[in-house]
């Protein structure tokens, strides 16, 4: 090739440089043999002057191996280069803009984030694959910091648009969109969720009525029955008799028949018949006229059947009643009329009655304490509640029910339950049945810290010791609870740098138990 052949190809690569260095979004330049920078310009075609003459090992190391190369940008580490020999020269381009361009679009995105959780209500996050991070906004919140799992890592690095259920709220989702190969945007609608369940306990609570089908917790057979017979006895009028140990959860169902049936914007009245002496629930049942009894109200009062008409009552306990008060329910019930106490004159009555009892009225048949009469009267519909003992399958998503109620309550993230104190709730009796667990969970909620998970350190003493002194055979599973019981001592005496009283506080045991449990 002569000089002006040379010539003429420096000139057309030169005129070309502005092009290449758009196409590639970056610099683009013209080497000699040895890398030297003759002539470079930017994505827009200015020529970068200072660059002139500087060396460039890439485009030496392509025009020696006769061959395109591709490696890493001398201007920016992140970017890309590549270089390529045309007859004595190496044109070489970078994406450096691009980087640059893409590096401001994550930071303004990030700043965005607030905004994006003001318009789709709820919580926005950018993901970097590069630095295997998560960065989240919540509105009201600093951007909160964490690290990409393995499994989201591999799902993002498809660079392909997927949506994922949330693993702390019921029923939220959150959607993973890419922007760049390295980065992008994840929307969740958790916090909408949250406030939408709020919301809607609060307006439950408006009405009287906390409960609905939706409270019954649980994929058991014996749950799923029970649903089944709640939606069957919401479309019909007949009275509900309740049965069950304390603590299993009589009065959400008597509350969600209530709220599925055609009465759900009617009155929902409930009295607990064993809480009241049974003159105080005779007033309080049938109301009374003014001056029927000394201490009665000048202008009269109105009574549960008379206020709830044309909803229901709930006779919570009703294996508790004075035998003579159910004589005169009884008669409310047969002739579907109530007479206030100092009144002659009947009131009308459109009333359901549902009655709950942890009583074997059978028995109490038996020993003349309640009337045969009035049980048939009350029994028409007659659902019985199983203990939790029986239906342990569903104790598993009652600790996840209750965990996302109290991080509601206090605010704290509980990130689930450990294997061990799963393991040790599952064998437990639950004496107390579901509202044992719910304070079980709630007490553990006053010593745990955010952030982390229920731990065998957190259960209540007296679950620890009954599993400890069972007379199970079951050798192992002492094993495992107490190896569990060492690792979270060992850590607490770790984090109070050995100090036995601090850790016997975090931990939520007294002194004694402490040392005790060291000894063993």
């Amino acid at each position: 090739m002569d000089i002006s052949d040379t010539e003429n190809l420096f000139n057309i690569l030169c005129d070309a440089l502005p092009i290449l260095a758009d196409m590639s979004y970056g610099y683009a330049c013209v080497t000699d043999p040895s890398g030297t920078r003759l002539k470079t310009v930017d994505s827009q075609g200015q020529e970068i002057v200072e660059l002139q003459g500087t060396k460039y090992p890439l485009a030496a190391e392509a025009f020696t191996k006769g061959t395109a190369i591709i490696g890493t940008s001398q201007l920016m580490p992140e970017a890309e280069s590549w270089a390529i020999p045309v007859g004595p020269y190496v044109i070489c381009c970078n994406n450096m803009t691009n980087i640059i361009f893409m590096r401001q679009l994550e930071e303004a995105l990030l700043k965005a984030l607030p905004y994006i959780v003001k318009v789709v209500g709820g919580d926005a996050s950018l993901y970097n694959l590069k630095e295997n991070l998560l960065l989240t906004s919540s509105g009201d919140k600093q951007i909160q910091e964490d690290v990409l799992g393995e499994d989201l890592k591999n799902l993002l690095a498809e660079r392909k648009p997927f949506v994922k259920f949330s693993d702390s709220v019921e029923g939220a989702m959150k959607v993973y969109i890419p922007v760049t190969h390295g980065f992008g945007l994840v929307l969740s609608n958790e916090t909408a969720i949250l406030r939408n369940k709020k919301l809607y306990h609060e307006l439950k609570k408006s009405k009287s009525i906390r409960y609905t089908l939706d409270d019954l917790i649980g994929n058991s057979r014996h749950i799923q029955n029970i649903k089944s017979m709640v939606e069957c006895a919401s479309n019909a009028l007949s009275n509900v008799l309740i049965m069950g140990e304390t603590g299993t959860g009589k009065e959400i169902i008597a509350q969600a028949i209530h709220a599925h049936s055609p009465r759900a914007n009617k009155p929902f009245i409930a009295i607990n018949c064993g809480a009241l002496p049974a003159s105080l629930i005779e007033s309080q049942l049938f109301g009374y006229k003014q001056g029927a009894f000394t201490g009665a109200s000048t202008q009269g009062q109105a009574g549960i059947f008379e206020r709830a008409n044309g909803g229901t009552v709930l006779l919570d306990e009703i294996g508790e009643m004075d035998l003579e008060l159910q004589t005169k329910l009884l008669r409310v019930l047969q002739e579907r009329t109530v007479t206030r106490i100092g009144s002659v004159e009947p009131i009308q009555l459109n009333v359901r009655i549902i009655s709950t009892t942890n009583r074997d009225l059978y028995q109490a048949i038996k020993e003349k304490s309640f009337r045969e009469d009035l049980f048939f009267r009350l029994n028409v519909v007659n659902i019985n509640v199983p203990p939790l003992r029986e239906r342990k399958e569903d104790l598993p998503i009652l600790v996840k029910h209750f965990i996302n109620k109290f991080e509601l309550e206090t605010g704290k993230t509980v990130h689930g339950i450990t294997p061990a104190a799963l393991n040790i709730l599952q064998q437990y009796s639950w004496r107390g049945n579901v509202r044992e667990l719910e304070n079980c969970i709630e007490r553990a909620f006053n010593f745990i810290r955010n952030d982390s998970k229920i731990d065998c350190a957190h259960l209540p003493e007296y679950i620890m010791d009954a599993m400890a002194y069972s007379d199970s055979n079951d050798i192992d599973l002492k094993k495992a609870i107490r190896d569990a019981e060492k690792r979270v001592i060992s850590k607490a005496l770790k984090i109070t740098n050995g100090d036995k009283k601090q850790a016997a506080v975090l931990l939520g045991i007294s002194d004694t138990t402490l040392w005790r449990k060291l000894d063993t």
